[in-house]
Formats: structure tokens, sequence, C-alpha cells
């Protein structure tokens, strides 16, 4: 990789990674949220939880943060260096004369790959991701029932 691009590859590292943490210092709901409903929806024909999902957020929302936490957390190390690899490829596309517009194409496409693979992270261990709602589910419902 040219070392001229070596800033810019640390962009897009902070930016992958980071962009998160500031959803939830903002009191957004963490990424995970998101990624559950795009993939019951698109990748799973909508066999899963979220209805309960998003009333365990209502009833607990840290049993629904450490469930998010936790499998957003697995996917990002489980992704972590097929992430470092497209950011490599995607920074030897450009060139000195790329323009804005180019480089947030490939911003772009950088995001995505990385959204593929978390995707797939939930996508195989979907069983046990709904299984962990469906059970503090059950335990918020049960406590709130006191």
């Amino acid at each position: 990789m040219n070392k001229r691009y070596l800033p810019l590859a640390a962009f897009f590292s902070v930016f992958v990674v980071f962009s998160t943490a500031y959803s939830e210092q903002q009191g957004l709901l963490p990424r995970f949220y998101l990624d559950y409903a795009v993939v019951q929806d698109s990748l799973k024909n909508d066999k899963g939880n979220f209805d309960e999902f998003m009333k365990l957020a209502e009833i607990n929302r840290n049993a629904a943060d450490f469930i998010a936490k936790f499998w957003w957390g697995k996917a990002k190390k489980e992704c972590h260096a097929f992430v470092n690899e497209m950011i490599k490829q995607r920074v030897e596309q450009m060139t000195p004369d790329s323009t804005e517009y180019e480089k947030s194409e490939i911003e772009k496409g950088l995001k995505e790959d990385a959204d593929q693979c978390y995707y797939g992270v939930y996508y195989d261990h979907w069983d046990e991701i709904n299984q962990m709602v469906i059970q503090r589910h059950q335990e918020a419902i049960s406590l709130k029932n006191k």
C-alpha cells in the first residue's frame, strides 16, 4: 500500500469502528437494533423476534442493550480482519487525482462490505441471538408482573 494513503486508511478504520460509539453517546439505539431488523426482514424472511426485542428494550433497556452490544461486539471481532483487508483494497483504488465523489463512493462501498460481514455473523448465529432475546424478554415480563 502506498504510504501516502495510510492516513486515509486510518480514517476508514476509525469511521467503521466508531460510528456506533457516536450513536450510543448520543443516547440512540446501538447499531445492532437496526442490523437485527435488516437481517430479520431481508435474510430470514421475517423469522425473528424483533417485536420482543423492542418490548425488552422498553421494559429493561440494559438487558436489550447487553444483547445488542454482545452480538455487535462478536460481529466486530469476527469481521475485523475482513474489514481491514477491504480497507487496504479500497485505499489502493484511490489515486492522488481521486475526486471527493470517488472517495465517498469508496467509503460507501467499504461500509457496505462491512455491513455484509456483520449481517453474515448475525445470520450464522440467528438461533442463538433469538434464544437470548426470548429468554431475556420472558425474564423481563415475569419481573414486571411481580
